[in-house]
C-alpha cells in the first residue's frame, strides 16, 4: 500500500525542497523521490527557510512554549533556539550574506506584526522600519511587503477590512504605496527579477499570479481548480507551494507547474491507537437516581461505573462516533446519550445498562442538542437545541413534540416539576432580555411568569412543588472605575422565589415554634407523617406580582438547585486578574464556590471551594462535584471531610478517575471531527443556501485528504 503524507510549508533552494509533515521537517529533491526526515521534535514545526548558501535552516517551533525561531544544518543536526520573545514569531527568509534572518512578530505591539532581523547566532532583534507587515521580499532596487497576509485558505474569498495587501517601495527609499488593488485576499509576495509574484483568490480559487513592479500586466501562472495554492516560497528560479496535500513547483523560465512525486516512508506514529486519561478530557457527567453510579463523557466516549468499585463499561461504538451529554433517567438502569452516528447529525440513544442494550432513535431529528433534562416521573426528557427549540421527547412512545421556540437566543436551563407535569425554563423574549416561562407538558401551553427587566435564568421548582426559584440580574449597584470616568456593575444577580399558588405564603415565613418543643420533637413529628405525593398547582393570574427577593447579597451566580429547605448555587467571586492567571496557554483553574442558603435559619455558608461545576441527583439527596477533571460525590448539603484515610471511598467522596482509560484511533477521531465541523458550519451559517456554495461537494472534496494526515495539527489545516 502506498504511503502518502500531508505536506505543508515548503521552501526551495536549487534541488533541495524542505517541507513539514507530521509536525516535523523533511527534505526531498524538487524532482521527487524518497523524502528524508530531518527532525523528531515534540512540538509543531512550521515555515522552514533555507539559507542562500544551502547550509542552514531556520524554522518556527514551540518546543518550550510559544512559537520561537530555531536554526539547524540543512541536512539535520543540532537545533539552536535564537529568539526568546515570549510570543509567536514566524521566519520569513535570510539576508543575502547568510548572516541574518528576517522574521515577523508582535512582541512589541498589541495588534498587528512588525518585521525584524536577527543574527544567526541569536542576540537582540533589530526592527525593520516599514510599519506593520508580516511578509517581505527584496528586489534588486526595492522591497515589497505584505500586510495582513494570512493563508487565504483559512477564510476563502475574504474581502473585508483585514484582507491581505501588498505594498512596494520601488526605489528602497522608505516610501511605500499599494502595489495593486484587487478585490482579493493577497498573500506571499515574491519579487523575482522584474515581476512581483503573489497568491490571490480573486477568481475563486487561490492561484499564483504576477504583475510588474508598477502593478500592471497581471498574469495567472497556475490553474488549480479545487484546492487553494498555499504558502508559496521561492529561490528566485522556482516557486514551491502546496495545494491539497501535495507539493508543487512552478518553473518561472519554462512557465510550467509540476507536482512533486514524493516517496514517503513514515511509520505514522501519531496515527497509532493510544490511551488517554479521563481527567484531562472530561466533558460531561451525571449521577444516577440513587447516587451509586456515575456516567461520564470523555473525549467523545461515554462510560458508566459504580462510584468506588467494579469495572468501567463503555457505552456505544468504540471509535468514529462522538457521544455527548450522558443523562440518567428515573429508571436507574437507563440513561440517554447524544450520538452523531447517523450522517454526523445528533440523535438520542436509550441505553439499558442492566440488559446491555441500546436503542437508537433514528427517525427523530432534534437538531444540534445543547441540553437534556430528564423527567422525575417517567421515561421522557426535555431537549434544547441550536434552533432555539424546546422539545419534549417521550422515549416510550417514541414521539417528539416542540413545546416552545425563541426568536432570539437558545433556551437555557430547563427543570421539571416534582410531579412531572410542568417544566420551567429561561426564555429570551428579546435580544436584551430573558424571562422565566412555565409549560404544561400535556397541553403544550406556555405561560410567562416574570416580566422582562434584564436577564432571569436558572429556574427550578422546589421539591414540595410550592415555589419556583430563579436567579435574576435585577440589581444595579454601580461603583466608580478607578482608571476611567465611568460606572461599572460588578454584582447584579440575586435570588427570587415565586409562590405558585396565591394562598401560599413566602418561603421566608417560618412555622411558629414553642420553647417547649425542641427541634428533635419537630423532626420526630415529621418522620411520623406519611410522605404525600406532590401535586403541583399553579395560579397564573398575577403570578409575576408574587415575586419575593431572598436575603442573599447580590453577586455573580448560576447553577441553582433546591433540596428540602436549602438552596444550593454556584458563585464566581469577583477578584483582580493577576498576570500569571491570564496566560492563555494555561488551563483555567476552578474558581467557583458551592454555597448553600438555609431557608429555615436564613443563613448562608460555603460548602466547597475551587470547584468547576456540580449537579444533584434526580431526587436531590446526592451531589456530584467537578474540580477540573476530578469528580467527587457527597451527601447533599454536607461539607467534605478533612481527615480521611482513603479519599477514593464512600467516606472521602472522590472518584478515582485513573480507573477510566479511553482508547482512541486518531484517524477515526479526525474524520468525526471533520464531519462535525462541516455540520456546525452548515447548521449555523447565516443563510440556508450557504451563499450559493454546494456544501456537500465541499465535504466530498476535502474528506479524502484525511487519509493522508499524520498529525492533529495537519488535520486542523485541511482546507
Amino acid at each position: 500500500m502506498k504511503n502518502s503524507g500531508y505536506y505543508r510549508f515548503p521552501d526551495i533552494l536549487d534541488d533541495i525542497v524542505v517541507f513539514v509533515s507530521e509536525d516535523d521537517l523533511w527534505q526531498v529533491s524538487r524532482n521527487g523521490g524518497l523524502a528524508r526526515r530531518l527532525t523528531a521534535n515534540l512540538s509543531h514545526l512550521s515555515f522552514p527557510k533555507i539559507s542562500p548558501d544551502g547550509e542552514w535552516l531556520v524554522y518556527a517551533a514551540s518546543e518550550e512554549g510559544y512559537s520561537e525561531l530555531y536554526v539547524m544544518p540543512v541536512n539535520g543536526g543540532f537545533q539552536k533556539r535564537i529568539t526568546f520573545l515570549g510570543t509567536i514569531s514566524t521566519p520569513l527568509g535570510w539576508s543575502e550574506d547568510n548572516k541574518y534572518i528576517f522574521f515577523s512578530s508582535n512582541f512589541e505591539q498589541a495588534y498587528g506584526t512588525s518585521i525584524y532581523k536577527i543574527s544567526i547566532e541569536g542576540g537582540e532583534p533589530i526592527k525593520i522600519s516599514i510599519g506593520n507587515a508580516n511578509k517581505i521580499s527584496f528586489g534588486e532596487k526595492g522591497v515589497v511587503i505584505g500586510r495582513h497576509n494570512r493563508d487565504a485558505a483559512r477564510w476563502k474569498r475574504y474581502k473585508g477590512g483585514t484582507a491581505g495587501e501588498i505594498w512596494i517601495d520601488n526605489e528602497n527609499n522608505g516610501e511605500f504605496h499599494k502595489l495593486i488593488d484587487l478585490k482579493s485576499n493577497l498573500n506571499c509576495p515574491m519579487w523575482i527579477k522584474s515581476r512581483i509574484y503573489f497568491i490571490s483568490d480573486h477568481e475563486g480559487i487561490a492561484n499564483i499570479y504576477s504583475c510588474t513592479a508598477k502593478g500592471r500586466s497581471i498574469k495567472r501562472h497556475t490553474d488549480h481548480k479545487e484546492f487553494f495554492v498555499r504558502n508559496a516560497s521561492t529561490d528566485g528560479n522556482m516557486i514551491v507551494y502546496h495545494a491539497g496535500a501535495d507539493l508543487f513547483t512552478y518553473d518561472i523560465r519554462k512557465k510550467i507547474a509540476k507536482k512533486i512525486e514524493i516517496e514517503y516512508g513514515s511509520s505514522l506514529t501519531q496515527t497509532n491507537r493510544k490511551f488517554i486519561s479521563a481527567n484531562k478530557y472530561l466533558q460531561g457527567f451525571d449521577l444516577n437516581y440513587s447516587g451509586t453510579h456515575t456516567t461520564a463523557a470523555v473525549r467523545g466516549k461515554v462510560v458508566s461505573f459504580a462510584n468506588w468499585s467494579g469495572p468501567i463499561s463503555q457505552i456505544g461504538k468504540k471509535d468514529g462516533i462522538r457521544y455527548r451529554m450522558p443523562t440518567w433517567l428515573k429508571d436507574e438502569d437507563k440513561l440517554v446519550v447524544t450520538t452523531d452516528e447517523i450522517d454526523g447529525e445528533d440523535r438520542i440513544v436509550l441505553v439499558n445498562i442492566q440488559e446491555n442494550s441500546e436503542e437508537l432513535f433514528k427517525k427523530i431529528k432534534l437538531g444540534r442538542i445543547h441540553g437534556i433534562a430528564p423527567s422525575p416521573q417517567d421515561i421522557s426528557v426535555m431537549i434544547t437545541n441550536h434552533k432555539n427549540e424546546l422539545i419534549h421527547l417521550d422515549l416510550e412512545k417514541k414521539k417528539a413534540k416542540t413545546i416552545d421556540t425563541s426568536d432570539y437566543q437558545r433556551i437555557g436551563t430547563v427543570n421539571w416539576s416534582p410531579d412531572g407535569k410542568w417544566i420551567c425554563y429561561d426564555y429570551a423574549n428579546t435580544m436584551k432580555s430573558q424571562i422565566i416561562k412555565i409549560a404544561e407538558i400535556s397541553t403544550g401551553k406556555t405561560y410567562e411568569v416574570t416580566k422582562p427587566l434584564r436577564f432571569d435564568f436558572s429556574p427550578i421548582f422546589s421539591p414540595d412543588g410550592k415555589y419556583l426559584y430563579f436567579i435574576g440580574d435585577r440589581t444595579f449597584y454601580p461603583i466608580y472605575d478607578a482608571v476611567q470616568f465611568e460606572l461599572s456593575f460588578i454584582k447584579s444577580s440575586k435570588f427570587y422565589a415565586i409562590p405558585l399558588e396565591q394562598s401560599t405564603k413566602s418561603p421566608l415565613i417560618l412555622e411558629p415554634k414553642s420553647p417547649a418543643s425542641s427541634n428533635k420533637d419537630l423532626e420526630n413529628a415529621k418522620k411520623g407523617e406519611k410522605k404525600k405525593e406532590v401535586k403541583v398547582k399553579i395560579d397564573f393570574e398575577d403570578i409575576e406580582k408574587r415575586l419575593i427577593e431572598l436575603p442573599i447579597e447580590a453577586g455573580f451566580y448560576d447553577t441553582l438547585h433546591v433540596y428540602e429547605r436549602k438552596i444550593f448555587f454556584r458563585e464566581l467571586p469577583k477578584k483582580f486578574i493577576k498576570s500569571e492567571e491570564s496566560d492563555w496557554l494555561s488551563a483555567p483553574k476552578p474558581t467557583f464556590l458551592i454555597k448553600a442558603f438555609d431557608l429555615d435559619k436564613q443563613t448562608e455558608e460555603i460548602l466547597i471551594k475551587e470547584i468547576s461545576d456540580f449537579k444533584l441527583s434526580l431526587p436531590g439527596n446526592n451531589m456530584i462535584v467537578r474540580k477540573s477533571g476530578e469528580l467527587s460525590i457527597y451527601k447533599t448539603g454536607e461539607k467534605p471531610k478533612e481527615k480521611i484515610k482513603n479519599k477514593y471511598s464512600l467516606e472521602g467522596g472522590a472518584i478515582n478517575m485513573t480507573r477510566i482509560k479511553i482508547s482512541l484511533k486518531p484517524r477515526e477521531e479526525w474524520k468525526q471531527m471533520y464531519r462535525e465541523a462541516w455540520l456546525l458550519q452548515r447548521e449555523h451559517f447565516w443563510t440556508k443556501n450557504m451563499s450559493g456554495i454546494n456544501w456537500e461537494i465541499v465535504y466530498q472534496r476535502y474528506f479524502p485528504l484525511l487519509d493522508r494526515v499524520g498529525c492533529l495539527s495537519g488535520k486542523c489545516k485541511v482546507n
